[in-house]
């Protein structure tokens, strides 16, 4: 089979949907943005990717299965291009409407493009038990056995410690940013821990070698969570 995954991001969103390489047999093509293409690299022997704005590279293949998990309309006008024989996830009608396929509804029901509307998908998403893994691997016909993120070998920095403090966090969840890093810091080495606050770094491996060299990480952002749980 030739399966295509859409999943251009957030960065640990495409993290936490590598299980799904260690399941997926045949040739797997994968159209992610330009900055997520390095956790990417040689994580699999059947898998390449484009990043979305080399997307085009991708429509060299006849497609059997196609796994869009973007929720935007220029990607599901993409897929049509595209072709493939199934489709799991988000896609374009004929009328233009982003709709989502039946086996994708454990998912995509508790999404901004729920059938059931903003409210009713916030309600589902708080009485949701289910891990995005658990939602996503059920509507492809797998059961998920707690199969481990994939992740590239990181670019070691030298920065290692007991406690990794992450304080940022993205630009659309500014509210995950904590007031009392700094107390809660002094107060760890005050019991004798080594404790560094992440820096920024030019590369996402060297932020994933940063979040591995500690023994237990503190912060309010996905991607160093998914990271450490990787590790």
């Amino acid at each position: 089979m030739n399966i295509l995954i859409i999943k251009l991001g957030a960065t640990g969103d495409v993290v936490r949907t590598t299980p799904l390489l260690r399941r997926l047999s045949g040739s797997v093509t994968w159209i992610t943005s330009a900055k997520n293409g390095a956790l990417l690299d040689g994580l699999a022997d059947n898998l390449r990717h484009f990043s979305w704005e080399t997307r085009a590279r991708a429509l060299d293949l006849s497609y059997d299965l196609a796994i869009n998990l973007q929720d935007t309309l220029e990607v599901a006008r993409f897929l049509k291009s595209v072709g493939p024989k199934e489709i799991f996830g988000a896609y374009a009608e004929s009328s233009g409407r982003l709709c989502y396929t039946i086996n994708s509804k454990g998912w995509f029901d508790l999404s901004l493009i729920s059938s059931y509307g903003r409210q009713e998908a916030d309600r589902l998403k708080l009485l949701n038990r289910h891990t995005y893994q658990e939602l996503i691997f059920a509507g492809l016909g797998l059961r998920f056995g707690g199969d481990r993120y994939l992740l590239p070998k990181p670019i070691e920095t030298g920065l290692s410690g007991d406690v990794a403090i992450a304080a940022d966090s993205g630009h659309v969840w500014s509210m995950k940013k904590w007031a009392y890093y700094r107390q809660l810091k002094e107060a760890l080495e005050d019991r004798g821990l080594a404790v560094n606050v992440l820096p920024q770094r030019q590369s996402l491996l060297e932020h994933l070698a940063d979040v591995g060299n500690h023994r237990c990480l503190v912060g309010g952002d996905s991607l160093p969570m998914h990271f450490a749980l990787g590790n």
